[in-house]
């Protein structure tokens, strides 16, 4: 058969808007060569937007569709097994939260590796947790959130052989109660084989589900291979609002799941789900996906930052105030205005002339630092060299600070120029307190600073 497409991913989506692009180009980026996408939006405009360049360019590179009743995810998928699944050599169910993780390889290296006789090749999850968001960031999935769970999870995604589904397989009754986009379970495959990442028979694989599951996972380092050759990374909570997020999204349809997550958290039990996918650094895809947007230096005149900017939440403090502070009422109020809002080439706060005049951010949590940006005001050109004798501490305590970076006095710092001062940590350094102090007697005042990186849960 000559297939439009040779690798599919189907998905539908609810509420998404805010993270559907950045998982489109991940995908694309693996060499899935078309996706198929079901609103599943209360209003079709929600999404239809933000995906035109994918729909109407030259070669369409996105089929999107509206279905319009809440929750009906078998239907959904059923649907596109019905009208589109000749399209596609192969094929796969991706939720949004859901990203496939080859470890190196595209999709067709990956595929290629496995016999024409192969129907279906199940991917476990692991679990992501929140990375210590409390609420949802519309920042980078991807960058964003790094920590998980130390084992996989029994439930299992899969890609499959288009060939091998007839349509006796999509009707009403043969679907009862048939998760497909898990795993093709009591289905007559024709022959084909149902295997996972390592070539193993998993045609009986949800028999008597999850206790044999677990204890197959469990067994000789199975999960060690599995995780070494393709994972779903699912990242379920992104924030510990999700809990709430995922009741509002609709407990109607077959969205049944949904259910548990409200009595979680009354039960407060989420507090240990929260420490169970939170338990383990993964920077697997955060690096895969810097390695991506390196790409793209030639056309930004700023590279892209690692991780969430940390100081949108944090408070700040200095060593004085001054007649050129811009809320002079406290110390705390006026070194706030170098956390908020976007650098403008001006300055946010003053201290006074002094000895070694200091300024200091408060993280309200030990957090995992990876990158920091500062901003020098621009709009005055004696005031630009000021910031020469930058120095950057970090420390836990208040107490006990390590340098990160001393600045050389013979180069300038720049700002909304294109220019700003950007320390990048080799490996993310664990602190609370970030100080920044110039080595003279002199004025301090910053545009902005920006901390990068992942909420710490130890």
């Amino acid at each position: 058969m000559n297939y439009k497409y040779e690798h599919a991913v189907v998905a539908c989506a609810r509420w998404e808007r805010s993270y559907i692009v950045e998982w489109v180009e991940y995908h694309l980026s693996l060499g899935f060569d078309h996706i198929y996408l079901y609103s599943n939006d209360d209003d079709f405009e929600e999404i239809f937007p933000v995906l035109l360049p994918y729909i109407r360019s030259e070669k369409p590179l996105v089929t999107l569709k509206h279905y319009p009743y809440l929750g009906q995810q078998a239907f959904i998928y059923r649907h596109f097994l019905q009208n589109f699944r000749h399209q596609t050599r192969w094929a796969t169910f991706i939720d949004i939260d859901e990203f496939l993780n080859l470890r190196g390889a595209t999709i067709k290296e990956f595929t290629d590796r496995y016999d024409e006789d192969v129907f279906s090749i199940y991917f476990n999850w692991i679990y992501f947790g929140t990375s210590g968001f409390k609420t949802r960031t519309n920042k980078s999935v991807l960058r964003s959130y790094n920590k998980r769970c130390n084992i996989i999870h029994p439930y299992t995604k899969n890609i499959f052989r288009t060939a091998f589904v007839r349509d006796e397989m999509l009707e009403i009754e043969a679907l009862h109660a048939k998760h497909f986009w898990h795993g093709w379970y009591k289905f007559a495959t024709g022959g084909g084989r149902v295997i996972n990442v390592i070539n193993e028979n998993m045609i009986n694989y949800y028999d008597n589900f999850p206790d044999a599951a677990i204890a197959f996972l469990a067994e000789d380092g199975r999960q060690e291979k599995i995780m070494s050759v393709a994972i779903i990374h699912h990242y379920c909570m992104r924030s510990e609002e999700d809990f709430q997020i995922r009741v509002d999204r609709g407990t109607v349809g077959n969205f049944t799941g949904q259910v548990m997550w409200a009595e979680v958290r009354r039960n407060g039990r989420y507090i240990d789900i929260l420490n169970e996918i939170n338990a383990v650094e993964d920077n697997s895809l955060v690096n895969y996906w810097d390695k991506r947007a390196q790409s793209s230096h030639d056309i930004v005149v700023v590279p892209p930052a690692r991780g969430a900017n940390l100081a949108e939440s944090a408070a700040a403090t200095q060593s004085s105030v001054s007649q050129w502070s811009r809320d002079p009422s406290s110390l705390e109020a006026d070194a706030a205005g170098v956390l908020r809002g976007h650098p403008t080439g001006t300055y946010s706060h003053s201290t006074s002339e002094e000895r070694s005049p200091w300024w200091q951010a408060d993280l309200q949590h030990t957090c995992d630092i990876t990158e920091l940006r500062v901003f020098n005001r621009l709009d005055e050109p004696g005031a630009i060299k000021r910031l020469r004798s930058l120095v950057i501490e970090i420390s836990g305590d208040g107490i006990h600070y390590d340098l990160i970076h001393s600045h050389d006095w013979e180069v300038p710092i720049g700002g909304v120029d294109g220019n700003p001062l950007i320390v990048r940590l080799e490996a993310p350094v664990r602190a609370r307190l970030v100080r920044l102090s110039l080595q003279e007697t002199t004025l301090l005042h910053l545009d902005k600073v920006q901390i990068f990186g992942t909420y710490s849960e130890a």
